[in-house]
């Protein structure tokens, strides 16, 4: 419990520079939380808001990424889930993308000061042009 709240806690908010010519500062706004049904099943959620803050380009976007966890083994952890995002690629052109995930986290225990883990997905990738 104490590792995911230290790891939303580090998404949370953050700002990274845009990717053209320019120096354009983008803004990125994460809210997550988890629910822990039981000692095996939990869910997590994450809606964020990101937008490019350049008055000659309107670059924003919106996401929902949600899932459920099953934890085979202490250090072995089943998941499956849905992405959705919704992006403002300019004034008149909007994309929007569903991607449902499997995954597999395999992790060091929780116990231990330190942990590292690896997350494995596999995503199918839908997009919609508007």
């Amino acid at each position: 419990m104490k590792i995911r709240i230290f790891v939303i806690l580090i998404i949370t908010s953050g700002m990274a520079r845009a990717q053209n010519d320019g120096n354009s500062p983008q803004f990125w706004n994460n809210l997550g939380f988890v629910w822990n049904m039981d000692e095996k099943w939990s869910q997590g959620n994450i809606l964020s808001y990101n937008f490019l803050a350049d008055k000659d380009f309107t670059w924003g976007e919106i996401t929902y990424w949600g899932n459920a966890e099953y934890s085979l083994y202490p250090f072995l952890e089943a998941m499956g889930g849905l992405y959705l995002a919704s992006t403002n690629q300019d004034k008149d052109f909007r994309t929007s993308e569903v991607r449902p995930f499997l995954g597999i986290r395999i992790h060091s225990r929780v116990e231990n000061r330190f942990s590292i883990a690896n997350l494995s997905r596999l995503e199918w990738r839908f997009m919609y042009n508007k």
